[in-house]
């Protein structure tokens, strides 16, 4: 049986929140340590530092900033494409 339309937005949306909660830190941390460059010229932040520091002030959750804003920005960009997609393969397999 084929997945509805329905369940190819669940499907895409689950996929884009699982790929943001994952690459959260990353980015991060990359995040971090760019600025860190503006804020402080004379030094630039290693990667262990960047992440020791990110940790000491807010701890696991401090990896996790920003992650509610990704959602509501990937989620219908996700879910939207995939449900297409796999709309418009259903047609073109009839």
């Amino acid at each position: 049986k084929a997945a509805s339309p329905g369940a190819d937005l669940i499907i895409g949306a689950v996929s884009g929140a699982a790929g943001q909660t994952v690459s959260c830190p990353f980015e991060v941390i990359r995040r971090r340590m760019q600025v860190g460059g503006i804020t402080r010229p004379d030094r630039w932040l290693g990667w262990k530092e960047t992440v020791m520091s990110i940790y000491r002030a807010g701890g696991l959750g401090g990896f996790y900033v920003g992650l509610s804003i990704r959602y509501l920005k990937i989620v219908p960009m996700s879910a939207v494409p995939f449900a297409v997609w796999d709309g418009g393969r259903r047609l073109l397999d009839h």
